[in-house]
């Protein structure tokens, strides 16, 4: 069994059952994604609560140093498609997928697969991450805006973030608001 860190909407009802969590995107007052820390088991996922380290005698500085660096162990596997003269990576049907914007290396790696030194990312739904070049073509924009908005209603439990998120030299620098009507503040506008 790994112990790795999960990601969360803010409406997942874990923290009221005593999962540990903290606030990922947004702010402690109004978060918008959370991480929790989980067991892979052959059961489903067993979640560490707040009494104890979830049990297991770790420290809470322990717990998520062991759940990182487990994720960064995970390879990663992702297609490349094209769309409307830019390219958007493709990570699907993997578990963790989503989990892999938390970890800069991850992330470097798909800045170089796009060759983009600003990217967007999509984690919309667990199991799932996709991503394009912060300045690619406004269609190949709006494609990712689309198939995101898509993943996240069709999410259910594994729904993420309504978000899009900017990565900078693998590190989150923001998270991006879509409006009702696909607009997305911040994206070249």
């Amino acid at each position: 069994m790994r112990l790795l860190p999960v990601l969360k909407s803010t409406d997942w009802q874990g923290p009221q059952s005593g999962a540990r969590v903290h606030w990922w995107l947004g702010t402690a007052q109004e978060p918008v994604a959370y991480v929790t820390y989980a067991w892979e088991s052959f059961e489903g996922l067993v979640y560490v609560t707040q009494t104890e380290g979830g049990g297991i005698g770790e420290e809470l500085n322990e717990i998520v140093g062991r759940a990182f660096e487990n994720l960064g162990e995970i390879s990663s596997t992702f297609e490349i498609v094209e769309a409307d003269g830019s390219k958007l990576l493709v990570m699907a049907g993997q578990p963790f997928a989503a989990e892999r914007v938390l970890v800069q290396q991850h992330m470097r790696e798909v800045h170089e697969a796009l060759g983009a030194e600003r990217i967007v990312v999509s984690v919309a739904k667990r199991g799932q991450l996709l991503a394009g070049a912060y300045d690619g073509s406004a269609q190949a924009r709006a494609t990712l805006v689309n198939l995101h908005r898509e993943a996240f209603v069709t999410g259910g439990d594994d729904r993420v973030t309504d978000r899009l998120i900017m990565v900078d030299d693998g590190a989150v620098i923001d998270s991006l608001a879509i409006s009702a009507d696909g607009a997305v503040r911040g994206w070249l506008n």
